[in-house]
Formats: C-alpha cells, sequence, structure tokens
C-alpha cells in the first residue's frame, strides 16, 4: 500500500469530484440507455483511480448480456493530455477509449512577418467535437470522436464484444433471449 506524503490541495479535490460527477453523468445515460433492452443488465460498483491528482474511488460500470460482460468501464484519470477525464470500455474482442471534452482542443500557429505583425492561426487538434461531453476515440474513424449517444453506445458494445455475432445467452434466472429467425420450424414458440 502507498501511503500520501502531502494531502491533496483544494483544486485537486475539485477535479476528483468534477471527473466522478462526469463518469456518474455517464453511467446514468448508459443506464437510461439500455433500460428497455431486456437483453442487458448492468452493475455498478466502487474502482480505484490513480493518476496525476492521487489516488481515489469513482465507480466502474459493467454491462452483462447473459452472463457474459459485454462492456466494463472502468475510470482511468481525471489527468488527460487535451481531455479532461478518461474512461475504458472493455469487452468480450477489444477495448475502447471515451474521452471527456469540454471543448474541442485546438492547436495556435504564430506567424511573425518581417515587418514585426504578428498572425494567430488556430485549428482543431481533433475533429468532431462539437459540445462538452463523453466521446468515443476510435483512430479508425476518419471523421474524429463521435459523440456517446445511444446509437453509438451499441456501435461501441459491437465493435468491443461483437455482439451481433455472439450466440444468444440467457440472462441468470431468466428465459433465454432466441432471435426470430433463429426459430425453427419444429420449435414450438413458432407456431
Amino acid at each position: 500500500m502507498t501511503e500520501r506524503i502531502e494531502e491533496p490541495t483544494h483544486e485537486q479535490l475539485a477535479a476528483m469530484e468534477t471527473y466522478r460527477e462526469r463518469v456518474h453523468a455517464l453511467y446514468r445515460d448508459v443506464r437510461s440507455w439500455l433500460e428497455n433492452d431486456d437483453r442487458f443488465r448492468v452493475d455498478q460498483s466502487p474502482a480505484s483511480v490513480l493518476d496525476g491528482l492521487g489516488e481515489y474511488e469513482v465507480d466502474r460500470l459493467r454491462v452483462f448480456a447473459g452472463g457474459e460482460c459485454v462492456a466494463d468501464f472502468t475510470p482511468i484519470a481525471a489527468t488527460v493530455i487535451l481531455a479532461e477525464g478518461r474512461v475504458d470500455a472493455i469487452g468480450l474482442v477489444d477495448y475502447a477509449w471515451l474521452n471527456y471534452y469540454e471543448k474541442t482542443p485546438t492547436a495556435t500557429t504564430t506567424w511573425t512577418r518581417r515587418d514585426g505583425t504578428v498572425t494567430l492561426h488556430t485549428s482543431p487538434i481533433i475533429l468532431g467535437i462539437d459540445r462538452p461531453g463523453w466521446y468515443w476515440t476510435d483512430l479508425r474513424q476518419e471523421d474524429g470522436e463521435r459523440f456517446l449517444d445511444h446509437d453509438v453506445l451499441f456501435e461501441l458494445f459491437e465493435e468491443i464484444s461483437d455482439l451481433e455475432g455472439q450466440p444468444p445467452r440467457p440472462l441468470p434466472g431468466g428465459p433465454p433471449i432466441v432471435p426470430q429467425n433463429a426459430r425453427s420450424a419444429e420449435d414450438p414458440r413458432s407456431r
């Protein structure tokens, strides 16, 4: 176990709390997007984060389909280069980065002419950021970051857990989930 040499400053404590609030808002969104879909259940539990602010608690959220964890939303850090927080979504076959952006990260180029006049040119470093929130960082996408919403969440599930390729699994204690097109003519449920 590591021992703290210094107590966190007021600014560090505020940054930890802001990160916690943003992560919990992400989890509320995920829960609301899944609440009417009986294929999924969620589990939220404490997790430890160790970053430039120190070590502190932030919950993690796991999404299950059947007995498999198809997305483990693990808090990584409040202190991230170019962003204001990161959560990793770990699935059955891959993982994804979710970054929180308050505003679009930009770069400024300064041109100084011979006559001494200075011109500044600012351009976005990362494309796709148009409002504060959580974005899926997928370096394979040419159009930049994707704001996390209901549709993007399911694209993320497909990417990290290959949901379409997974056989249907029953939820513990519940009936099996069988796609309509998977029922045979001999299956009494298809009559």
